[in-house]
């Protein structure tokens, strides 16, 4: 099972440099960021692609901004809305232009937006740009109960599922079961920990998520890559790191997802066996 890890935002290192360190821990994917506000990727995405092929380090997926422009606005009709879409579409064509074959994707940021026909004829013109493109669309699990249903509901493709992602689940949809629900539409995962109360993205196995259940609805999904979405700090009193630092901390978050494969190779082998 192949295990992957966002990039670190340590500037003081340079991205070449980062994404060795990653190969280094043990991790054999990479999650990519989409949105042209993390390090200027419009400069360098050609060479952050080019140098992962030379390491050998996959890119799993690629993740579409979330915050600017506001994604809330998806759901709403209006020009606000088709701007949203005009900006996610945008997207599509540079994962297709660098070989990125999943998206992942924020169709809202808050509680208290509501699912519409609005949204849905929108993201129907993204899929089928996707199916054009060969490219994938997940759609995140965040505030929403009903999201994801409606989304499946009203749209039938195979190049739309979901990016399962249990730190939102724990402590924004406690019980929602997606994993279970959906498992059979899982494209991407976002792996991480809280406390059951704030996003905090904590190393898996530190927090209040029973990993038990995880793995048992992961073994029983579609196989991908497990991706950990874990904020790695500097060490304190120090507004820089070094390298040797960000390997050690690489290698901690490298150890806890294998922990996890590990649990979910063991409940495949179990099923197997019933």
């Amino acid at each position: 099972m192949d295990i992957g890890i966002m990039v670190p935002f340590f500037t003081e290192i340079s991205m070449k440099r980062r994404l060795e360190l990653i190969k280094e821990a043990g991790f054999t994917t990479f999650m990519l960021s989409l949105d042209p506000a993390h390090e200027k990727f419009t400069a360098s995405l050609g060479k952050i692609v080019d140098h992962c092929n030379k390491i050998g380090l996959k890119i799993v997926c690629g993740h579409a901004p979330y915050k600017d422009p506001d994604v809330n606005d998806f759901w709403l009709e209006g020009e606000a809305g088709d701007l949203i879409e005009k900006e996610f579409t945008k997207v599509l064509y540079t994962a297709h232009e660098y070989g990125v074959s999943t998206v992942v994707y924020h169709l809202h940021f808050e509680n208290e937006v509501s699912v519409s026909m609005s949204g849905i004829e929108r993201l129907k013109r993204m899929v089928a740009i996707a199916e054009r493109l060969n490219v994938n669309i997940a759609v995140e699990n965040l505030y929403k109960y009903d999201e994801l249903g409606y989304i499946f509901d009203h749209i039938k493709s195979d190049n739309l599922g979901m990016c399962y992602d249990c730190g939102h689940e724990n402590f924004l949809t406690p019980n929602a079961d997606f994993i279970f629900k959906y498992g059979d539409r899982l494209m991407s995962t976002h792996i991480h920990d809280n406390n059951g109360l704030q996003d905090q993205h904590k190393t898996p196995f530190t927090g209040s998520i029973d990993w038990e259940n995880i793995a048992k609805g992961l073994a029983n999904a579609n196989n991908v890559s497990l991706e950990a979405e874990v904020r790695i700090y500097r060490p304190e009193g120090k507004d820089k790191i070094t390298e040797e630092e960000l390997l050690e901390l690489l290698k901690k978050e490298y150890s806890a997802m294998k922990r996890l494969a590990t649990m979910v190779e063991a409940n495949k082998e179990r099923e197997l066996v019933k």
